[in-house]
């Protein structure tokens, strides 16, 4: 699967070949592999990959680290081949690669256990708006893709720090919300005081019972929002809040859907001296 044979939509989250060869040559160095390891045991089953060594897919990308750009658009050729525009999550700025270069479309994952600790709010979704709606002007209003959707998302103003309201929810993980993954908004720094309006953003629009919802006593965000620690984000269903968090306040990283199921084990396996039931 690469990007040579299928392109992408505004939103998606995509790995590059050079990433995926540096993800298999650590594989190869943690195993002190006395062949070199290459892309394809990316391919096997899960649950042979995890028998072989040791871990799953997804905790040897969670630990070499492997982040995920976001494709933005097509653009100009260069010396005849195809190029894209695609978004550097961490610093917010958009470069350009050659299509051939891509290895293939990734989902973005985010560690269950990792600690929510600030969101910001929101003024509207779509056609729904908060109880505690603020003035806005057009900059806080933005089509935001993901996940194959679009949606009109606005943010509340802030009239006391920082562009937009942002507030400091008490004891909540990732684990405890449901959430998309959304591009298209500007790039927030990791305080979230500050909007860059030159740089794009990726986040999560996530979602949380309205009961399960808390703010810390003394955080000056909490008390100097519209409505202190009562001020609400715009409403789901009457029972849920959405909010925004940016991506790169967050610890993430790719989740490449590579597994092929025509692919047992590697024809060189025996090489590695591994079995079906692990190393020798």
């Amino acid at each position: 699967m690469n990007g040579m044979s299928a392109d992408y939509a505004n939103g998606d989250a995509i790995v590059t070949i050079e990433q995926m060869n540096l993800a298999a040559a650590q594989l190869g160095d943690d195993l002190d592999s006395p062949i070199p390891i290459d892309t394809s045991y990316f391919q096997l089953r899960d649950s042979v990959f995890e028998i072989m060594f040791g871990k799953t897919k997804e905790e040897h990308f969670t630990t070499c680290d492997l982040k995920p750009y976001i494709y933005i658009r097509h653009t100009t050729r260069s010396k005849n081949r195809r190029r894209y525009k695609i978004l550097d999550i961490d610093t917010g700025q958009e470069q350009s690669i050659f299509a051939d270069e891509v290895y293939g479309k990734v989902e973005i994952g985010i560690k269950p256990e990792s600690e929510i600790r600030r969101w910001v709010m929101l003024n509207c979704l779509d056609e729904t708006h908060s109880s505690d709606k603020q003035e806005t002007t057009d900059f806080d209003s933005y089509t935001v893709c993901g996940e194959g959707a679009e949606h009109q998302l606005t943010f509340m103003p802030s009239n006391y720090w920082g562009k937009w309201v942002v507030m400091v929810p008490e004891a909540l993980r990732v684990e405890d919300v449901t959430y998309k993954i959304v591009s298209q908004i500007p790039y927030m720094n990791e305080k979230l005081t500050k909007v860059f309006k030159s740089k794009k953003g990726a986040g999560l629009l996530l979602e949380a019972e309205t009961e399960s919802i808390t703010y810390k006593s003394g955080s000056l965000y909490n008390q100097y929002a519209p409505n202190g620690h009562d001020t609400k984000s715009v409403m789901k269903n009457g029972e849920k809040q959405m909010f925004y968090i940016p991506l790169n306040v967050l610890k993430y990283h790719a989740i490449p859907s590579i597994e092929n199921h025509n692919v047992l084990v590697p024809a060189n396996y025996a090489l590695l001296g591994i079995t079906l039931d692990g190393f020798k």
